[in-house]
């Protein structure tokens, strides 16, 4: 019987299991964790419904019951069975394919005629009044516009009794589109006096609040239940009263708007009324679409002037955006105390007080914090203003207050209404930020020109920031330390939670180090003073990471002190002293990490890494002030950091007794090895390309590579471990130097540069094979063969008639007869190959002689030849044919 919950087998693919083990062999699905053991007890459970099903099949059926598979109605019962109850509503029938959705919704069609209908009658109007115009005169096309509108309007109270909602909407549109063009036909014909642009606004705008509101009133009661086309008009009317007011002759631009904005919101407040105190319509039917085939259609019920309302807001929103922006400028164009807080100022608080009303109305709670949010922008802008036309400093300062200010405000006030202080911090950080950044901008360009000193420089010289025209230097200090309180406060107000005593504590020493250093950074401070807090900060921090300090991991002391190390480096020079001191600090720290037992992997591989370049470089700070040479003074760089690598492995090799394998990657000692190589690769190329005089470039650069390939000859000899590696290394490096000598002293025969590598290389193979009998010649003499041969050769190919081909032909001869007398494959097939090329290329110049004749004979010899053989594996074929045909 099948179980789905079987123990022993995989229920993925089905393969047994391993005992104890939760992972499949066959597909490697993995069955432990949580997941493992839902998926075992769902799969028991499916095993107990499965019997329970099992135990109804073997139960007997009654006569005349319905056959598993068969359909009964809902309600229905076989012979011998009770009736069945119906689900509540009826029977339900079995379900059917769904219907494919329509492109077109059946709704839409109506509407989209409806708007094409009212966009033509606009347009059939205006035609008719573009021929008509002149025939009528002003008060015949005023009397005739009226006349439509009245017309339109009785059309569309009928439809809307009728509950033709789409209908209404578009005739109504129409009809609020006639009443704005009877206010312009008024205009022309002398019924109404405007006297300008802004008071015909106020007019239109007057008008087409009133209609859109009445239109939206009056059809309440009818069985459309609304006209949002009306409310929509009533706003844009609220937005044109707005328009002119703001554009009228008195006053100011911003006292003007400091009118207009309150009254468009008590528009928007006495829409907001009038629609709670009209009862509301019917369903909005016409713009819903049709039920489909059964489905109930969805009800839904639309609020009462919620369209005009929510247009007016948008209006007031902008008129107050307005009013923000013109009262800014005029805050901005006198920024003197009397005139910020006696008079230019006023447009800009009442802007304030207009976004706090807001906060005193019952309602949302998030709502009424973002009003108060939106009112404390501008009155931190108010306050703080006068301080623009101030000194940078004093404008720091006064920035600096209003944030501590608002921060406390965040970090003691209650929750959620502090929140809105936040706003605030978006005009006083950014100008605390850029003041700071511009002194921090000044410090890195005198840093960047104390470093440019390249050892001309002393020990009394001073940094010298371009300070001049920005804030003091201490508001660079004094800006971080109150951005991080500042920070404390804004975590404490958007998490409702002050922060732990550990991260105030590690925040705090960080920024308290940012922050000394950026004031030494601004101020004219002694590059000496500088350079040892750097250094001390460097130290504090690597030793806190070697000690295992709570704050701080030892990963993260690690590139910490890594990255304040390379900064007080590369400010060190300055001057060679301060060079010296720097490599014999940070040397110390770094021999630290490397031979502490509490580091291991990147940290202690790193320390090791950076001892050798600290060394080379300040050994050369050492020679410079001992007045060297560049070139000597690298030779002897080359010559201490060649010293250190082989006393330190004899160090090893003494004290262990034996070379382990080590990790590239994680082992310190190779840490050590590559920061050496590295170092030791860029004091030669200095060295030789930026100290040593042109003509004696190339004899420097053998001196180099001698020494390089020295080095590591005694390192293949001394460490088991680097034999093969440095073995070749030296080899390469002295071959190098000598081509680089015989090169300076004009050798350009090939053999005086191949012949002793290649016997080198021959001698190492010999070597090889006494040490491994089972070993092939090719595998040990091939280098040391090609390197030999095929320089020369390439020269005879160039001079076939010379003392040279002579020798090589009689090299090559040699060699076939010892490969062919002691059996060794190298010299055998070195020598038959080489000679081959060689006797070839000495016929080359008969073959020209002998003329064309001889292709000709060799063509048709060859053809021949394919032509017999061609015709006697037929003859064999036919044969071979016969033979089986004769089989019985």
């Amino acid at each position: 019987m099948t179980r789905f919950a079987d123990p022993a087998r995989c229920p993925d693919c089905r393969a047994t299991l391993t005992p104890g083990s939760l992972l499949c062999p066959a597909c490697r699905l993995d069955l432990s964790g949580e997941l493992g053991q839902r998926l075992f007890t769902l799969l028991t459970d499916a095993d107990s419904v499965l019997v329970q099903m099992r135990s109804r099949s073997a139960a007997p059926v009654p006569a005349g019951a319905p056959t598993p598979g068969t359909r009964v109605p809902v309600g229905a019962g076989g012979p011998g069975l009770p009736p069945q109850p119906a689900p509540p509503g009826g029977p339900a029938p079995f379900p059917s394919a769904p219907a494919p959705r329509p492109a077109v919704r059946a709704s839409s069609v109506p509407q989209v005629l409806l708007g094409l209908g009212a966009l033509t009658l606009l347009v059939a109007i205006s035609l008719f009044f573009a021929v008509t115009w002149a025939a009528l005169g002003p008060d015949g096309r005023a009397v005739v516009l009226v006349l439509l509108t009245l017309a339109t309007s009785a059309v569309t109270a009928e439809l809307a009794r009728r509950d033709l909602r789409g209908a209404t909407e578009a005739l109504g549109l129409v009809s609020l589109g006639l009443v704005a063009g009877d206010v312009f036909a008024a205009r022309d014909a002398g019924w109404l006096h405007p006297g300008n642009g802004a008071q015909m606004s106020l007019v239109l705008g007057t008008v087409l609040l009133v209609a859109g509101t009445t239109s939206a009133l009056a059809l309440t009661r009818t069985r459309a239940g609304r006209l949002v086309s009306g409310e929509v008009v009533a706003a844009l009317g609220a937005a044109c009263v707005a328009g002119g007011i703001a554009d009228s002759g008195w006053g100011s631009t911003a006292g003007r708007l400091v009118v207009a904005v309150p009254l468009v919101a008590l528009l928007a407040v006495m829409a907001r009324l009038l629609g709670q105190l009209v009862p509301g319509g019917p369903s909005d039917s016409a713009f819903l679409p049709l039920p489909e085939p059964g489905r109930t259609p969805r009800r839904r019920r639309l609020l009462p002037m919620q369209a005009e309302t929510a247009g007016i807001a948008l209006v007031t929103v902008a008129a107050w955006l307005a009013l923000a922006g013109t009262a800014l400028e005029r805050v901005f164009d006198d920024l003197t105390l009397a005139g910020v807080w006696g008079g230019s100022g006023l447009p800009l608080l009442a802007a304030a007080v207009y976004a706090a009303l807001p906060a005193l109305l019952p309602g949302l709670r998030a709502a009424r914090v973002t009003a108060l949010a939106v009112a404390v922008a501008p009155l931190t802008v108010l306050l703080t203003a006068p301080a623009f036309d101030e000194s940078g400093t004093t404008l720091a300062l006064v920035m600096a207050v209003a944030t501590l200010v608002l921060a406390v405000v965040l970090a003691t006030g209650p929750l959620p209404w502090v929140r809105a202080a936040g706003s605030g911090l978006l005009v006083t950080v950014p100008v605390l930020v850029a003041h700071s950044l511009e002194l921090l901008v000044a410090g890195l360009r005198a840093f960047a020109a104390a470093v440019e000193k390249g050892w001309d420089g002393s020990l009394t010289g001073r940094l010298d920031p371009p300070v001049g025209g920005l804030a003091a230097p201490w508001v660079l200090p004094a800006a971080l330390l109150v951005l991080v309180v500042t920070g404390f406060a804004v975590h404490r107000a958007a998490t409702g939670s002050r922060p732990s005593a550990e991260q105030v504590r590690r925040v705090s020493e960080t920024s308290a180090i940012v922050a000394v250093h950026g004031g030494l950074l601004v101020l004219r401070t002694p590059v000496v003073a500088l350079l040892a807090v750097m250094l001390l900060t460097t130290l504090r921090v690597g030793i806190d990471g070697l000690r295992g300090h709570p704050r701080m991991t030892q990963a993260a002391a690690a590139w910490s002190s890594f990255a304040l190390g390379a900064l007080a480096l590369t400010l060190s020079a300055y001057d060679e002293w301060l060079t010296l001191l720097a490599c014999l600090v940070l040397g110390g720290l770094a021999a630290l990490h490397h031979r502490s037992p509490a580091l291991g992997g990147w940290a202690a591989w790193g320390g090791g890494l950076v001892l050798g370049p600290l060394g080379a470089l300040g050994l050369w700070a050492g020679t410079s002030l001992l007045e060297v040479r560049g070139d000597w003074a690298a030779l002897v760089v080359l010559l201490a950091l060649g010293a250190w690598v082989v006393l330190r492995g004899l160090a090893d090799t003494e004290g262990s007794g034996e070379h382990p394998v080590r990790d590239p990657w994680t082992d310190p000692v190779v840490g050590v090895e590559v920061g050496t190589i590295a170092a030791a690769a860029l004091t030669a190329v200095v060295g030789v390309m930026v100290f040593s005089p042109l003509d004696l470039q190339a004899p420097w650069t053998s001196v180099h590579l001698t020494v390089a390939g020295v080095v590591a000859s005694i390192v293949s000899l001394t460490r088991e471990e680097r034999r093969r590696v440095a073995g070749w290394a030296a080899f390469v490096l002295l071959t190098a130097a000598s081509w680089v000598r015989l090169s300076d002293i004009g050798v350009h025969q090939p053999e005086a540069y191949t012949v002793p590598s290649a016997l080198v290389l021959l001698v190492v193979g010999w070597f090889h094979l006494r040490q491994h009998p089972a070993a092939g010649t090719m595998r040990a003499w091939s280098s040391g063969l090609g390197l030999a041969l095929v320089p020369s050769l390439l020269w005879v190919l160039a001079d076939p008639v010379s003392l040279r081909a002579l020798l090589l032909g009689l090299v090559c001869l040699g060699l076939v007869l010892l490969g062919t007398s002691r059996r060794w494959a190298a010299p055998f097939v070195w020598g038959a190959a080489v000679g081959t090329v060689l006797v070839l290329r000495m016929v080359a110049p008969v073959a020209l002689l002998v003329g064309p004749f001889l292709v000709f004979a060799v063509g048709g010899v060859l053809l021949l030849v394919v032509g017999a053989t061609w015709e006697h594996r037929l003859k064999d074929a036919e044969r071979l044919r016969r033979y089986v045909d004769g089989l019985r």
